[in-house]
């Protein structure tokens, strides 16, 4: 298209640009899965009409790499994660920008330190997985960025759409209590069981102040020495020798 159609891919390249900044700029952008959507395949034509075509893309334009670490910073990698993904993606047809270009590998860098984030979501490491599988290379193989990591500020990881924190919600209660508690609440739990299955006892407090004993009781025992309880006691004479009064 000679001089014309350098012009209109500029002008192309230019309304990328704007687009990808209102939806950068957007409230909505991560929790509207439309918006989302949008800008990773606003990501995808920017990669194939520049990084694809040999063409840079300028850091005055887009910056990728601040970008991914305010999006670190603001809960903002659910949606410049693939993003980005789907521009460097174009690099895979390139002879300047696909792998070893320094500019590159820089950027694959940091999102391998974005990658080993604890609490990280599935999908954000699905991207990174997807983007080195294109690009034909090791997760393990790229240099670690944590260093320029390790200088931004840490976001709150809390009710973060970046982050996934329920199974330590889930664990939490159950960290709570201490093997004390659950040894303490065992043996309760077994004494209760162990008190179903046995007949309760009444107790009586102070029992031998109520109780008076019959001194004619050792006569009774010294009478029967000589054989079987059985065969010189019986029940009427136990009631008549054996008088028990309790002070109510």
């Amino acid at each position: 298209l000679g001089e014309y159609g350098k012009g209109l891919v500029d002008a192309i390249i230019a309304s990328v640009y704007v687009n990808v900044g209102k939806l950068l700029r957007s409230q909505k952008i991560t929790t509207s899965t439309s918006e989302r959507s949008l800008l990773k395949n606003l990501g995808s034509w920017l990669g194939q009409i520049t990084l694809a075509r040999n063409r840079p893309i300028l850091q005055i334009m887009l910056d990728c790499k601040e970008l991914l670490f305010q999006g670190y910073e603001t809960g903002m990698l659910i949606a410049v994660t693939p993003f980005v993904a789907k521009i460097l993606e174009g690099a895979k047809n390139s002879n300047v920008f696909r792998p070893p270009n320094p500019w590159l590998m820089g950027l694959m860098g940091v999102f391998r330190a974005l990658y080993n984030v604890d609490d990280l979501k599935m999908n954000i490491k699905f991207e990174v997985e997807v983007l080195c599988k294109n690009l034909n290379l090791k997760l393990e193989d790229i240099s670690l960025r944590n260093v320029d990591l390790s200088k931004r500020v840490p976001p709150v990881k809390e009710k973060n759409p970046d982050f996934n924190l329920k199974s330590q919600s889930a664990a939490a209660p159950a960290a709570a209590l201490s093997p004390d508690k659950t040894s303490s609440g065992a043996s309760t739990g077994g004494d209760s069981a162990k008190s179903d299955d046995e007949p309760q006892q009444t107790v009586i407090p102070n029992l031998a102040a109520y109780v008076q004993v019959n001194p004619n009781l050792t006569q009774l025992f010294e009478q029967v020495q000589g054989g079987p309880l059985s065969t010189h006691i019986t029940l009427d004479l136990l009631k008549r020798s054996v008088p028990i009064a309790v002070d109510n």
